[in-house]
């Protein structure tokens, strides 16, 4: 990893604004912050999946990872007053499926497309269901460690991937459409800029 690595152009810091302020957005949504309706919406799918698409290099893991550490760890202090002690258990399993969403971005990176779209947030949320349980399974003792004890801490876990899913997918709606119009807008200037001269 080199020091140029995290050096930012104009669009890099248009794509760490829009993940900090949908890092910041999930700290408000939170069950005691201002929007505890929308608080099972979570946007971190969105952003591990947004920064992989759109940052390069080590930027595209270093910083949605951050920006999720960083709203967790807000989480803990400021609205759950650090009920979960430095971090809540299992965090690594968790930050773990995160790395791999980031991977899943990197995928679509490489065409972009609505199909494309559909199955990274598809297989982001699976990604996250799968790891995240199986942290739950080895490490909880809430369940046996058997296939059968690994099924029923998957299906315990499916309310919680269903509001997991829709987060993903509005959010990374929102994420990709915002990027893709000021795309769309920055070109339509620079035509206006071409045909002006």
């Amino acid at each position: 990893m080199r020091l140029t690595d995290f050096k930012l152009n104009k669009r890099d810091s248009i794509i760490l604004i829009i993940i900090a302020i949908t890092a910041a957005w999930r700290v408000l949504l939170s069950e005691h912050a201002f929007f505890p309706e929308l608080a099972n919406l979570s946007p971190l799918g969105a952003i591990a999946l947004f920064g992989g698409a759109y940052l390069k290099n080590a930027k595209a893991y270093i910083f949605p990872i951050a920006a999720i550490l960083i709203s967790d760890l807000l989480l803990n202090l400021f609205v759950l007053n650090s009920e979960f002690g430095a971090m809540y258990e299992g965090f690594l399993w968790v930050y773990a499926a995160f790395a791999l969403i980031v991977l899943t971005g990197r995928y679509l990176k490489a065409n972009q497309n609505v199909g494309r779209f559909i199955a990274s947030g598809a297989l982001a949320v699976f990604i996250h269901w799968i790891v995240t349980d199986l942290g739950v399974w080895l490490g909880s003792g809430m369940y046996p460690l058997t296939a059968e004890g690994f099924l029923a801490a998957l299906v315990a876990a499916i309310p919680f991937e269903m509001n997991f899913l829709y987060g993903t997918f509005i959010y990374s709606g929102v994420l990709f459409g915002a990027v893709e119009l000021l795309k769309l807008r920055e070109s339509k200037s620079e035509a206006a800029k071409v045909v002006a001269k």
